[in-house]
């Protein structure tokens, strides 16, 4: 404070500018919240640029609700990673035993150990196995507590380094990475959400490796009939989501990706016997029926008969169907609807946005699709507000994909607020 020199001048403006741009952002606390406590511990190693000590960062969450955060450096310098994490451990199990008690002296009291999550699969090792300690002497003895609560008032599991919430608080980071990891503080635990959130990483990954559409749909195909009938660990939930995709490629690409490429997009969380190991699971639940009819194969064949009619660009309306299609994907809700509907809806709500002013529906795609207006009524309703709503979605993937020039932007395009009820009445024969 009393000879500050222009690097923190330049801090002082970035902090003002960060709270000139989030003035109107707000922590919620849902009163239908479960008192679950949750915990995240993070660190960045040697990551001040003015000296040579790393930063620990910790969350807590009540569910959904983030009630306790910490961003502070390290005391001593270290020189092991490892060593930078386990000590962030430390500090949270410290800040976990106090919360416990404060909630237990309110009356939530928390009956089953509290889920840490760490995103350094050595700091876990080191707390769960006594084997480590001769190569851990230079840890200090106080950190080793943390071990003596292990299994009994916190449950330490692993974490991808991507979707580590924790992260934010032990570095700066750019307006992408901020904004991927701000929806975490929000609501990092709404299972549908979650389950939301990693079909969208799968949706990048499906870009990435320019895998074909068919290969995504059967990924979440696979996915949707494995967690129908067995109960999954959340923290597994990426493993499930990249064996399933891993089969598909193998079903639908003429070169697929490796194993290898398919750990190193979890960021190594997993290990290959891992992933194949899961294969081996979901092959078996599903007794190797691969095949499944999916809303991609239903638009492929509708979009060909709206095209024939000739009224809208045929480019525009397949991206655009595509697009609304795709968005039905991540919510969990459109499950109920038959896929051959989904795609009928899709092809209705596309051909309503490029021409609003003309009935959507025809003859010709009665005839090919076997659906009346009013039996795409509700489906067409649910997947109007997914579009309404996606400019506004914590899970911007699909609308990054078809806002490129290539979809013809089909994302950007504006969606009229209401369809009118008489688009939905019958057509005769």
């Amino acid at each position: 404070m009393a000879a500050p020199y222009s690097d923190h001048y330049a801090v002082v403006l970035r902090i003002l500018r960060y709270l000139k741009g989030t003035m109107f952002h707000g922590l919620h606390f849902s009163s239908k919240s479960s008192l679950i406590l949750r915990a995240f511990s993070d660190a960045d190693w040697v990551g001040d640029l003015t000296g040579t000590r790393s930063t620990t960062g910790y969350s807590f969450f009540l569910r959904d609700s983030l009630i306790s955060w910490h961003s502070k450096k390290q005391s001593l310098t270290t020189r092991s990673s490892t060593e930078v994490e386990y000590r962030a451990l430390a500090d949270t199990t410290q800040e976990l035993l106090w919360l416990r008690w404060l909630l237990a002296d309110m009356g939530a009291l928390q009956t089953l150990p509290t889920s840490l999550w760490c995103d350094n699969k050595s700091a876990i090792q080191i707390a769960h196995n006594d084997v480590f300690h001769e190569r851990t002497k230079h840890i200090e003895i106080d950190c080793h507590f943390v071990r003596q609560h292990v299994g009994k008032t916190i449950k330490l599991l692993s974490i991808s380094s991507i979707d580590q919430p924790a992260d934010i608080f032990t570095k700066a980071h750019l307006p992408s990475r901020f904004q991927y990891l701000h929806p975490y503080l929000q609501s990092p635990f709404s299972d549908d959400a979650y389950i939301s959130f990693r079909l969208s990483k799968k949706k990048k990954v499906a870009e990435e490796y320019r895998l074909v559409p068919d290969t995504l749909y059967l990924t979440i195909n696979y996915i949707d009939r494995y967690l129908s009938g067995n109960l999954m660990d959340r923290q597994r939930l990426q493993l499930l989501g990249v064996a399933c995709m891993m089969i598909s490629s193998k079903y639908e690409e003429i070169c697929a990706p490796q194993v290898e490429e398919f750990c190193y997009i979890t960021d190594n969380t997993y290990f290959k016997d891992e992933v194949l190991q899961m294969e081996s699971s979901v092959l078996n639940f599903l007794k190797f029926e691969m095949t499944a009819p999916t809303s991609r194969c239903f638009l492929r064949r509708f979009v060909r008969a709206a095209q024939g009619v000739n009224e809208v660009p045929s480019m525009q309306l397949e991206c655009l169907a595509s697009y609304i299609s795709e968005l039905s994907l991540l919510e969990y809700n459109m499950l109920c609807y038959a896929p051959s509907l989904v795609a009928a809806s899709a092809i209705f709500l596309a051909r309503f946005v490029l021409v609003p002013s003309k009935k959507p529906w025809n003859s010709t795609l009665r005839h090919y699709t076997r659906y009346q207006p009013s039996d795409l009524s509700e489906c067409v309703k649910a997947l109007h507000t997914l579009v309404c709503e996606c400019p506004n979605s914590s899970l911007p993937a699909i609308r990054e994909k078809y806002s490129q020039h290539k979809y013809k932007f089909v994302a950007k395009k504006h969606c009229p607020r209401s369809i009118p009820v008489e688009y939905f009445e019958n057509i005769s024969s």
